[in-house]
């Protein structure tokens, strides 16, 4: 046999024994792929019920957070009757003017808010007053009812979802309501022709209620079943909660909650999952709210208003009773029901803090087709392995074999180590070799210089965040840390004398630990503006520079120095200071990064024309600022950059230090060199003085007991400051919010406010200003408490009210001596 033939024998072999080669590495490649398929299938199936069960979840909390305040609004009501049902205050003779007796058939017929103009009834609702002996409205229950109405208006003003609260006192034949509707339409309703008709409905309902407010003491309010409000024609479900005063029932507060919210809650849901269907139902399975078929007054019961829809009777396709049961075995998980037509998967998720419940069905054709694109890929990916094998076979040459295996066998070697030994392999092979070489040492070296950067940065981040960090988890502590130190305080006094004396004592002491410790962490995230020296601020100017000027040329930035050699001395921590000038510079040399082109920073220095102060701006040529961000460039976290160039933390620690030294850093609007220029001014004094507080103006008629009003969002602490004020002799009325107090203020004498800083709605500084507008003495006895001991703006406030302020977390004690302070008591 010629060599020729023997070796086109020999790579005829090779090519086959590659083919098999190379079939065999195919096949467990497409196994592998498999695999990861049915395991890629699993694990988006199991996402996608894990996304349904949490949006589920949110669903409910959602729907919880619409209730809630209808909840809120019974118990506060029922709080305020019991707390004024024996003696409720006189608001003037408002109400009893403006009733007007009633007439039927030329006989009396009981007074009724009718024929009041319609200022009176926005201000009053109505009243029923129906007692069959004819007698006139009650004093005391007519003080009781504008109490009520006056609570009951605050609250209606800002939920439109209530349709009506009502007041009924168990013995007397008179209903109070809010707002004012007909009386026509109640007598009508009930189906009688006179007001006095009512009173046995009324002796009834009563009886009912007392019963069972006595057979369950331990049941503070509850939801009524749906039905039709026969005085709005709305589909109304109620909340009711028994007046109780001294283990006496009293009457009943109720309040009508239309049914349209909870309808337009599960048809929003219902656009967002457009193949799921929603339910709202309560404990007995009765609908509220269906997102394909309203509940219609149509539905109603013959001779009744109640409305009684069973959710097994709208269930899809075979869903029964039994698919209901295993859903709500497994509450918050997706349970399935299987029918003729295809599967359904049931999801109930109970509301927290109400008896109801959300009910979701969901096709199991819809999480198929959420799982089917993820495996896409796959399919395309082993589509794309089958035609790269059959490509290779068919380009394989009799010697390109070898040494391409010989290279890629190299390459994996190399790939874990960069030492090992080249193969020796023809000369037209070699400077593959040698270039896979050159390749991964120099992207060793480059992957191990980026390591040593990237470890540089992190640990200068994590130390540029870790002040502000600590402060906001020091500040998150504050206002729990202050209740628990108020009420352990509270305890103490109140068990002087007593074995456990000693338990609440230590209970005290323990939260005063805490809040040293709070004090701590916020005393290591501020600056420390204790340390003061003569320093030159020009030295420090060049000392930054002279540190940055490597990477300021490698980024081709050109720097002017134009300094006052003149420039005195300033008083000031010399490393805040410098920190605060080298941010600056820093914070230039990465906006010029992101200009083309020319590159200019420009730092000048100077003393003001008055002589107390000296300026530094630093001025570039970069893109600038844009007008709407110019304060929120200041702001913790906010940056304009990319994510790998700045933290966002720079600018808001400089203006930080700058006014830790009595000084300000901002952004001007003049650009000398077209980008950002920011100016620092420090005074030569000292700076860090706060102005003094203002003296309140004295208080008339100091013989009468004090009012204070505590204006507080947090329930718990608003409580705490009410309990102190109280135990020291101080009437105390409590708004959750800045727009309640300021309505509050409007039909209430108080002799001081304690007011929170921060708060939603109307905060602590627009409260003081209305305040200050409306009523300028009271203005003078306001104390603010607050945590944010770090924000800028709470600091610039107190220093232009000129008013007192309490830091959380404090003791009953100091609250007490503060408001004395302000009201000379």
């Amino acid at each position: 046999m010629s060599p020729t033939t023997q070796g086109g024998h020999e790579a005829a072999r090779m090519l086959a024994s590659t083919r098999r080669f190379m079939w065999l590495l195919a096949a467990p490649l497409l196994a592998l792929l498999a695999l990861l398929m049915v395991t890629q299938y699993r694990q988006q199936h199991d996402a996608v019920v894990q996304s349904l069960e949490r949006r589920g979840e949110a669903h409910a909390r959602e729907l919880s957070e619409l209730v809630q305040p209808a909840v809120n609004h019974v118990r506060d009501l029922r709080r305020l009757m019991e707390q004024l049902w024996a003696r409720p205050p006189d608001h003037g003779p408002g109400l009893r003017q403006a009733l007007q007796a009633r007439q039927h058939e030329g006989r009396p017929d009981g007074w009724t808010l009718d024929g009041a103009d319609a200022a009176t009834r926005e201000r009053l609702g109505q009243l029923l007053w129906y007692q069959p002996d004819g007698s006139a409205p009650d004093a005391q229950l007519l003080r009781l009812a504008q109490s009520f109405v006056a609570q009951a208006r605050v609250v209606h003003a800002r939920s439109p979802g209530f349709v009506a609260s009502w007041l009924l006192p168990a013995d007397a034949a008179m209903s109070v309501a809010y707002p004012w509707f007909p009386s026509a339409t109640a007598i009508s309703s009930m189906g009688e022709t006179a007001l006095y008709g009512l009173a046995p409905y009324r002796r009834s309902g009563s009886q009912e209620r007392r019963e069972w407010a006595l057979k369950h003491p331990d049941i503070a309010s509850f939801w009524t079943p749906p039905y039709v409000d026969d005085a709005s024609a709305l589909l109304t479900v109620s909340h009711l909660a028994p007046v109780m005063v001294d283990g006496e029932f009293r009457g009943e507060i109720l309040l009508d909650f239309r049914l349209s919210a909870l309808q337009a809650l599960v048809e929003r849901w219902s656009g967002e999952q457009a193949q799921a269907r929603f339910w709202i139902v309560d404990g007995q399975g009765r609908i509220l709210a269906d997102s394909a078929q309203a509940l219609s007054k149509n539905e109603r019961k013959p001779g009744g208003s109640g409305i009684r829809v069973m959710l097994v009777s709208r269930l899809p396709g075979g869903l029964d009773q039994a698919a209901l049961d295993r859903a709500a075995a497994r509450p918050g998980r997706l349970g399935g029901a299987l029918d003729a037509d295809g599967h359904w998967a049931l999801l109930l998720s109970p509301a927290p803090g109400t008896p109801w419940q959300l009910v979701q069905a969901v096709p199991l054709a819809a999480l198929q087709e959420a799982v089917y694109p993820a495996l896409l890929p796959y399919l395309a990916l082993a589509l794309a392995l089958l035609l790269m094998f059959v490509a290779a076979q068919w380009l394989l040459a009799r010697r390109f074999v070898s040494p391409a295996r010989e290279v890629l066998l190299y390459l994996r070697r190399i790939a874990g180590d960069v030492n090992t030994d080249a193969p020796q392999l023809s000369p037209t092979w070699m400077p593959w070799v040698q270039s896979i070489r050159a390749t991964f040492e120099a992207r060793l070296r480059a992957e191990q210089q980026l390591a040593q950067q990237r470890e540089a940065l992190r640990q200068s981040e994590k130390l540029g965040t870790m002040g502000s960090l600590l402060a906001s988890v020091a500040h998150e502590l504050n206002n729990p840390l202050a209740i628990v130190l108020g009420r352990a305080s509270l305890l103490e006094e109140k068990l002087q004398g007593q074995a456990t004396h000693a338990d609440a004592q230590r209970i005290r002491e323990a939260a005063e630990r805490c809040g040293r410790i709070v004090r701590t962490f916020l005393n290591m995230a501020r600056s420390r503006p204790e340390t003061r020296q003569a320093v030159p601020l020009n030295d420090l100017v060049r000392a930054a520079v002279e540190l940055l000027a490597y990477s300021l040329r490698a980024d081709g930035v050109t720097v002017a120095l134009r300094l006052d050699p003149d420039l005195p001395d300033v008083p000031a921590d010399p490393d805040r200071l410098g920190q605060l000038v080298m941010n600056l510079i820093v914070n230039a040399q990465q906006a010029l990064g992101m200009r083309p082109g020319d590159r200019r920073l420009q730092i000048s220095s100077g003393i003001d024309g008055g002589g107390k102060g000296l300026w530094l701006r630093v001025a570039d040529n970069g893109p600038g600022v844009a007008e709407a961000l110019r304060e929120s460039i200041f702001t913790p976290f906010f940056t304009t950059k990319r994510e790998d160039v700045g933290t966002g933390l720079g600018l808001a620690v400089s203006r930080g230090v700058a006014r830790e030294h009595g000084g300000d850093l901002v952004l001007e609007t003049e650009r000398p060199l077209g980008g950002a220029s920011f100016l620092l001014t420090l005074p030569l004094s000292g700076g860090g003085s706060t102005a003094a507080a203002q003296a309140p103006v004295p208080i008339p008629d100091a013989g009468r007991q004090r009012r204070v009003l505590v204006v507080d969002d947090e329930p718990d602490l608003a409580e705490l400051m009410r309990d102190a004020l109280e135990l020291a002799g101080f009437e105390v009325a409590i708004a959750e919010s800045g727009a309640v107090a300021l309505r509050m203020l409007e039909e209430l004498r108080v002799d001081a406010i304690v007011s929170d800083l921060r708060m939603p709605d109307v905060d602590g500084a627009a409260l003081w200003r209305r305040v200050r507008a409306q009523w300028p003495e009271l203005a003078t006895r306001m104390l603010f408490v607050t945590g944010d001991t770090l924000g800028p703006g709470a600091a610039e406030f107190l220093r232009e009210a000129g008013c007192a302020a309490l830091e959380k977390p404090f003791a009953p004690a100091d609250l007490v001596t503060r408001v004395l302070d302000l009201t000379g008591a």
